[in-house]
């Protein structure tokens, strides 16, 4: 899965067991797509949640020009669209697929079904909502109230940190500068000022992030507060371990 392009949020099968997830992927409707296939584009109305079961996809929207600017990207276990299919609201978001994947589209009522004999997908979807939202105040309060290398670091700082990264990410400035929506030149030279102070090293394989501690402090010293950062997915989220797999009795 890309390094740079996170979700922010933990694949389902982090939150469920293998028997809820395939319950939840039963319920819906498997598709397999060729890579570049678009899944659905901005302002459909076809409000169904898509769990993906091989493969990545990236979401995001086409500009003016046709060129698709990928806001995340995601892999096995991850589910996205969830929004739409609650909400009742248009698709703002478009989706394409990465490479060859397997996905199943769930809508509301198949959803409803499957939540109602296991009430811990709900749990496990609110709870990535809710995580994402979250990431998204703190995304935006950054681009309202700090500098951009902090910005740049924060971004690095997450990325390096989320189960099955490295701490060398593999981004280079026009990645990241999609990532923030800045100019490759100011990323360039955020990465500079953070590479002179000695905390992060460019590599010809990509970022390297000499020591996360470091580079956390240095943030907290620049805007006295602590990062809120995505959580690792490599255990089940606090209260769910003891019933993630108990269907409704009844």
């Amino acid at each position: 899965m890309s390094k740079l392009f996170y979700v922010g949020a933990p694949p389902l099968h982090a939150l469920l067991d293998e028997a809820t997830c395939a319950a939840l992927r039963k319920a819906g409707r498997q598709e397999r797509h060729a890579a570049g296939t678009v899944l659905y584009e901005r302002g459909d109305q076809n409000g169904a949640m898509v769990v993906i079961e091989e493969g990545e996809v990236e979401v995001g929207n086409f500009d003016l020009s046709g060129q698709f600017l990928p806001t995340s990207r995601m892999g096995p276990g991850h589910c996205f669209g969830e929004g739409a299919m609650l909400s009742g609201l248009p698709r703002t978001f478009s989706a394409r697929a990465v490479t060859a994947v397997a996905v199943a589209y769930i809508d509301e009522s198949e959803y409803r079904g499957v939540v109602a004999e296991f009430p811990a997908i709900a749990e496990a979807v609110t709870r990535i909502m809710a995580q994402r939202f979250q990431l998204l105040l703190e995304f935006v309060d950054d681009l309202r109230t700090q500098p951009f290398n902090v910005q740049v670091a924060k971004a690095l700082l997450t990325v390096s940190g989320i189960h099955e990264v490295e701490s060398a990410i593999a981004v280079g400035p026009e990645e990241l500068a999609v990532m923030l929506g800045a100019s490759s030149v100011a990323v360039t030279q955020a990465l500079g000022r953070l590479e002179r102070e000695r905390l992060v090293l460019r590599t010809p394989d990509g970022v390297l992030v000499q020591d996360r501690n470091m580079l956390a402090e240095w943030i907290r010293r620049r805007t006295s507060r602590n990062p809120v950062l995505a959580p690792e997915a490599t255990a089940p989220a606090p209260g769910f371990a003891a019933r993630r797999a108990m269907p409704r009795a009844g």
